[in-house]
């Protein structure tokens, strides 16, 4: 609350003042800001317990950070990568990279939604797996993956039902351009389930992490970047130039962001003996699946008949999962009590 507080006043005035780079100063000394006063907290409780020492933690933090920089080399690499292969293949390389990230923006929603699991998550795997409690460990991690299969669901299947009213009501000078339109509406629900992969993965590689298992986290992300890079080499410039290189684009991405997951589920069952349910799984898939059939047998087009089919699909995916016992009412009672704490 702290460092999301000094973040907005000194962005904020910084770029009142100082324009872009006052804006990217203020956020820079949000971070340092937040950082010194986290060494003086923890600092202040030193004395409750023995010390503990410095240079584990900190190659631990160099490891956690090189993480990092690996998964925001996985969030971003699609779009720039995208750029030069379009530009290589003759393609408006600018305008198609552009459009791309139109689409990213809304793909990029799930694993959004998701980034407060993975705060979660780590304490809990941290204590268990210190304190050797392996029946403890194997229930917070197949709980978590249980809950964020249904909300990373919960956000992608809205996009994916009916993408070009999202593009329609989000993008409008863009969606009436036939090409894009046609093209971005198909490339959405791919790049989605990719992210939706990459939002789970996250999640595994925060249990890794919290275990102290840093080199898993690493290749795992990796093992996405590089193949999703490879893929990229072979559609994207097989595509014809222009909007259908954006489909292309998608299906190398979230080729990379699936296979990514897949090994780190095996791995996850290797280390902890824990995997999503499978009967959670069967259940979320079907309430998926009619959802998105619904939208795509519905009628209505424009906007308005748009935007009402979207709202339906979520209701329906939601509705879904409580008839076939999925989202039960333990779990309603878990998120009115989190909802009444907000």
């Amino acid at each position: 609350m702290t460092f999301s507080t000094a973040k907005t006043f000194l962005l904020l005035g910084g770029a009142f003042f100082f324009g872009v780079k006052g804006a990217v100063t203020g956020f820079t000394l949000a971070a340092a800001f937040i950082l010194l006063t986290a060494v003086q907290v923890i600092g202040r409780g030193a004395s409750v317990g023995p010390r503990f020492p410095l240079a584990r933690l900190g190659r631990f933090m160099v490891g956690v950070g090189v993480y990092n920089g690996l998964l925001n080399v996985a969030l971003l690499y699609d779009q720039p990568l995208l750029h030069h292969l379009a530009a290589a293949s003759g393609g408006d390389a600018p305008v198609v990279a552009g459009l791309y990230q139109a689409i990213r923006s809304l793909a990029l929603l799930p694993y959004q939604a998701l980034i407060v699991v993975t705060f979660v998550i780590f304490p809990l795997v941290s204590r268990a797996t210190f304190a050797e409690d392996q029946a403890a460990t194997r229930a917070y991690v197949t709980q978590t993956l249980r809950y964020a299969l249904m909300l990373s669901l919960a956000m992608a299947v809205p996009l994916a039902a009916r993408p070009s009213a999202i593009f329609h009501l989000i993008y409008s000078s863009l969606a009436n351009q036939p090409s894009f339109g046609e093209q971005g509406a198909r490339a959405l629900p791919i790049l989605v389930a990719g992210e939706c992969c990459l939002a789970l993965l996250s999640i595994a590689c925060a249990i890794f992490n919290a275990a102290g298992q840093v080199l898993t986290a690493w290749i795992l992300m990796a093992l996405t970047v590089a193949v999703g890079i490879g893929a990229a080499y072979v559609l994207v410039p097989a595509a014809p130039a222009g909007s259908a290189q954006l489909v292309a684009a998608a299906t190398a991405t979230s080729l990379g962001m699936g296979t990514g997951l897949l090994v780190g589920i095996v791995v996850l069952y290797q280390r902890f003996r824990a995997k999503p349910p499978l009967g959670t799984l069967a259940r979320v898939t079907v309430a998926a699946v009619a959802a998105v059939g619904l939208a795509r047998v519905l009628p209505g087009q424009g906007r308005i008949a748009g935007m009402a089919v979207t709202i339906l699909v979520a209701l329906v995916f939601l509705g879904a999962l409580i008839a076939l016992g999925e989202f039960g009412p333990a779990d309603r009672a878990k998120f009115r009590k989190i909802l009444r704490r907000s």
